[in-house]
């Protein structure tokens, strides 16, 4: 009997992680919660006068030019690292709810021997 509480317990444990992993995503790509934050480093950006020949007269200095900026992509980085964290979590869940199921299920042994045959 104890198999069996510990099977509905692996069963519930694992549900609950996938269903929190679901949710967690759903929030994130809905915008309502903010994603894991991993990354915060500085945007592509490119110094447009250094592409110039340097043959033509010379242009005035001119600053750098941002190409992607900083948030936008902390923003995907942060967004695809929650991702594939939260699909880890839910193959444990998977792995942990299997593990459950496996030890609610009967064990049933048939075993086929020559005297059984005889008969």
């Amino acid at each position: 009997m104890p198999e069996k509480l510990t099977g509905y317990l692996l069963l519930v444990c694992g549900l609950l992680l996938i269903a929190y992993s679901v949710f967690s995503i759903y929030q994130v790509f809905t915008n309502a919660a903010k994603p894991i934050q991993l990354f915060t480093g500085q945007g592509v950006s490119l110094d447009l006068g250094s592409l110039i020949p340097t043959d033509l007269p010379v242009q005035p200095k001119s600053a750098k030019t941002e190409v992607i900026s900083a948030s936008y992509l902390n923003d995907i980085s942060n967004i695809t690292a929650h991702y594939l964290l939260m699909s880890f979590l839910v193959s444990v869940g998977f792995k942990v709810s299997s593990l459950g199921i496996q030890l609610l299920r009967p064990i049933e042994v048939k075993l086929h021997t020559t005297e059984s045959k005889a008969r």
